[in-house]
């Protein structure tokens, strides 16, 4: 076989050998990428809870701090009154 031919033939061989390590390479960037995107998405939900729950904690605080006034002023009256 001619020396040219078998260059040319290594040659062919080295871009199959590269498209397929491309390829597998691609294939690992669209896995980890959608790792990553499952992973995003449930923290993101997990801050979303996080942050309703820290809402509804002052929320709650707020109700209780201006029903503490309310029940305070009314036994305050009550006992004026007597």
């Amino acid at each position: 076989m001619p020396k040219f031919l078998t260059h040319k033939l290594d040659i062919e061989r080295k871009k199959r050998e590269l498209e397929r390590n491309r390829k597998v390479l691609e294939a690992k960037i669209a896995s980890l990428y959608a790792d990553f995107e499952s992973e995003e998405s449930e923290a993101i939900k997990m801050i979303h809870t996080e942050q309703d729950m820290i809402k509804r904690l002052e929320q709650d605080k707020i109700e209780m701090a201006v029903s503490r006034k309310t029940v305070s002023k009314n036994t305050t009256t009550s006992k004026l009154k007597k």
